[in-house]
């Protein structure tokens, strides 16, 4: 009876959710809210719901997911298939936009236009705030007034906001952020991770007359920090290297657009976007810093940082400069030696890298123009064609020496220039009892004269003709069969347009279906539900579980996995409620099945020139099985509430915000597997355990004149739970991998005469190191190596704000 009783409650509760979404909807002219359902969250809530970043705000979304590296919204592989549109125009790398700066943000998940080639996991529309008022806003926020390290993070967060008039028609807004913290990678505990990023943006609009507009935008961006052990190619082995290597990622983007109108029926418009990011990974040169006085909001600079520009003017080889990258610029990394001994701090030896330098190296640079065109043209208020053209050129250079990590190629590179254009048109017709919106989209791609070996079948090299021409067409249907309930459908073919070569041998395309209803029964109440099924297919999902070489006799050992589809079913439901201005709370719930469909799996010994068993010598026959992807969450469920206080409420509380945002996860998927790492069930046939957390805020004003004071206390994970993101699949355990103690025999002597002498395992310090000390510092050792904080979401963190806006 109490379950019962709770479930309507919180079904109950859960219709008050998705209100609020659909009120704003028509202020977005970039998409139609109609024939889909979209989630808006406008400035106000942004402001008051328990978040610091774009990254936190997207976690409240319906659907959306996160696994132990990325997004995943509705199914999607991954935050590269989520396309962001900063003011109508796509934009890369918002994560540290200022919050401030945005007037809404609109997450539409299906029913896209035939406007959009991109984004089909999601789109991600962020509209900046447009003048209503000359304004200027700055805010901090801190954790780095506490003494203890469980609190300090060493978090600082500049942001700077505003907007005026120049003249009476050229208006500006700019916007920039800045971040530092000594812990860039989220764990159980504070791990010492250092990064820091920066944004900036500003736009200049001219506001002619007739509704003729142009504008000039311009945005920069550095994220850069340096990466700890676990969290990079080589694990834990890494955790006490001496030579930490470091992430920078640069770029800037500039857009031009124009609004203008060709009559009192046709509006059109043209923008222009140039984009260049340039990032390295690698290993920092530390010793660099040290003679030149680096301060820690300077760029990283890699080691042999001077071998990039070769890379860019092609003055030399790229072959021969990433060679040289490692072998002339590098020292090897050692585990073995008694100098390495000397930096561990346990006296055991082969577990921990301690000295030389991060053996892998990267540098990757694009260079992405697109333009694009667009016409609407309004028939009357019931029809409504729109049509346009996306133009896009690109360019991509890719670096590469992954020793020791891939044995067979010391070295890789790809230099390419792959091109779109494509083309679409779409037809909106309105009446009182239907609503139909269909299109269709022609996009051709040039692939930069490469064509790429299918490889997923290791038994077929042949050079295939890619496909270069593809339509997609989309369809939506309202029925709205009362006053205060709609019923929508939407489908269609999507193909996923990078700007860039992402390594797949064709755009990895997808079929989209989804059918909901929207219910207003009474004012400030919004509630939707709706189905969705996704077929995704080319994905190009690779997992090689184990991997072993013998050159001797060219024999391989596999435990393989390829996907070439997969599809994502769900119910959603959001419900949203306000009451009055006092208080709103939201609650959405999101079942979804997201498994692979074909999937050839095997387990065997391999020739790799021939394709046959090397026992039976038959030709190998794959096995279709179907199991669920790494990042199928079953159930989510999520909510918040914010209450508001008026001034006039109590001198002390007066002008407040309570917020509290409450989430819930079932567990990932995992596949178990023996300590040889060989499968001993079905593909993710175990699942991690569930996870929740509460965040919170507090925010505070003070009108003080022309000039308002805010203080702000934002917590998260209140009640400091562990949420597990990753286990080691032979125990299904965050931390304990499962290996068998060691025996006494495999350990020897050590007298202190010996260079390999260490006083960490000599623990009664006798000068002479048993085969028991030995053991036990071992299991110390191979503890502390298995031990992973980065396996955990962040623990309980409270940072402190202040914000002045002048008006």
């Amino acid at each position: 009876m109490i379950f019962f009783s709770i479930l309507i409650r919180g079904i109950v509760g859960y219709y008050y959710l998705t209100l609020i979404l659909l009120f704003v909807h028509s202020s977005f002219d970039t998409y139609d809210s109609i024939f889909t359902n979209v989630d808006v969250i406008d400035a106000d809530e942004i402001k008051n719901l328990p978040v610091s970043n774009l990254e936190e705000l997207l976690t409240l979304i319906a659907g959306l997911n996160r696994d132990y590296k990325t997004f995943h919204l509705r199914g999607s592989i991954g935050e590269s298939e989520i396309a962001y549109y900063l003011d109508g125009v796509p934009f890369a790398e918002p994560e540290y936009i200022n919050l401030n700066a945005i007037e809404k943000i609109a997450i539409q998940k299906s029913g896209f236009s035939a406007e959009y080639g991109a984004g089909f996991g999601g789109i991600i529309h962020i509209k900046t705030k447009k003048l209503k008022k000359k304004s200027m806003n700055v805010e901090y926020l801190t954790d780095d007034l506490f003494p203890v390290e469980k609190l300090n993070f060493g978090y600082n967060q500049y942001g700077i906001n505003g907007q005026g008039k120049i003249k009476d028609d050229i208006s500006y807004f700019l916007s920039g952020n800045v971040v530092y913290t000594d812990v860039s990678s989220p764990g159980f505990y504070r791990v010492f991770s250092p990064g820091n990023c920066y944004n900036g943006l500003i736009r200049l609009t001219y506001s002619g007359n007739g509704g003729n507009n142009l504008s000039m935008q311009g945005y920069t961006f550095r994220d850069q920090s340096i990466c700890w052990h676990p969290n990079i190619t080589g694990g834990n082995a890494y955790k006490y290297f001496s030579q930490k290597p470091m992430v920078r990622e640069k770029g800037k983007s500039i857009i031009f657009s124009s609004d203008f109108l060709l009559g009192s029926k046709i509006k059109s418009s043209v923008s222009y976007l140039l984009t260049i990011i340039d990032s390295v990974f690698g290993n920092r040169d530390y010793e660099w810093d040290e003679n030149n006085g680096h301060q820690w909001y300077d760029d990283y600079r890699l080691k042999a940082e001077h071998l990039i520009e070769y890379l860019k003017n092609k003055k030399v080889s790229p072959a021969y400069v990433i060679r040289d990258s490692l072998t002339e610029y590098h020292k090897e990394a050692d585990r073995r030696s008694e100098k390495s001994l000397r930096n561990n701090p346990y006296g055991v030896r082969d577990i921990f890298y301690t000295v030389g330098d991060y053996p892998a190296w990267c540098y990757c640079n694009s260079t992405v123009q697109q333009l694009f065109l667009k016409m609407k043209y309004s028939a009357n208020n019931q029809n409504e064609i729109k049509w346009g053209m996306d133009f896009a050129w690109n360019e991509f250079n890719y670096y590469n020496n992954p020793l020791p990590w891939f044995t067979q190629s010391l070295w890789n590179y790809y230099e390419r220039t792959p091109s779109a254009i494509s083309v679409y048109l779409e037809d909106k017709w309105m009446t009182e009892w239907i609503g139909i919106c269909a299109g269709i989209r022609y996009s051709h791609f040039d692939y930069g004269l490469y064509q790429p070996l299918r490889f997923e079948l290791p038994d077929n090299d042949t050079v295939f003709i890619l496909k270069k021409n593809f339509i997609s067409p989309r369809i939506g249907l309202v029925l709205p069969v009362a006053k205060k309930l709609d019923i929508f459908f939407n489908g269609g073919e999507f193909y996923y347009e990078p700007p860039g070569y992402t390594g797949r041998c064709e755009p990895a395309k997808t079929r989209m279906f989804e059918m909901g209803c929207r219910l207003n029964p009474i004012s400030n109440i919004l509630i939707t539900s709706n189905l969705y099924q996704k077929y995704m297919v080319d994905l190009y999902i690779q997992k090689v579980e184990y991997y072993n070489y013998y050159p001797w006799n060219y024999l391989y050992t596999y435990t393989f996995t390829y996907i070439d589809k997969a599809e994502a079913k769900g119910w959603e439901m959001n419900l949203k409620k306000l009451f009055g201005q006092w208080l709103s709370i939201g609650l959405s719930y999101n079942l979804q099945f997201t498994e692979q469909m074909p999937v050839y799996d095997y387990n065997y010994y391999y020739y790799y020139y021939e394709g046959n068993d090397p026992i039976t010598g038959e030709p190998i026959k794959y096995e279709k099985k179907y199991h669920p992807l790494n990042y199928d969450c079953r159930h989510s469920l999520k909510s918040f509430l914010i209450f508001n206080i008026p001034k006039d409420f109590h001198p002390l509380l007066g002008n407040s915000t309570f917020s509290f945002f409450c989430s819930f996860y079932s567990g990932l998927p995992y596949t178990p597997e023996d300590l040889r790492g060989e499968p001993v069930g079905d593909i993710n046939s175990a699942r991690m355990p569930a996870n929740s957390n509460v965040d919170m805020k507090y925010l505070k004003k003070f009108k003080i004149g022309p000039v308002c004071l805010s203080f702000n206390l934002l917590i998260n994970n209140l009640f400091n739970t562990k949420q597990i993101v990753y286990v080691y699949p032979t125990t299904g355990k965050p931390d304990d991998h499962g290996d068998p103690e060691p025996s006494i025999g495999q350990f020897g002597w050590l007298p202190i005469s010996s260079s390999y002498y260490s006083p960490q395992s000599d623990h009664n310090h006798d000068g002479l190191i048993t085969p028991v000390e030995m053991r036990d510092e071992y299991l110390k050792a191979r503890y502390d190596y298995f031990t992973n904080p980065l396996h955990y979401a962040n623990p309980f963190r409270i940072r402190f704000g202040l914000g002045l806006e002048f008006y």
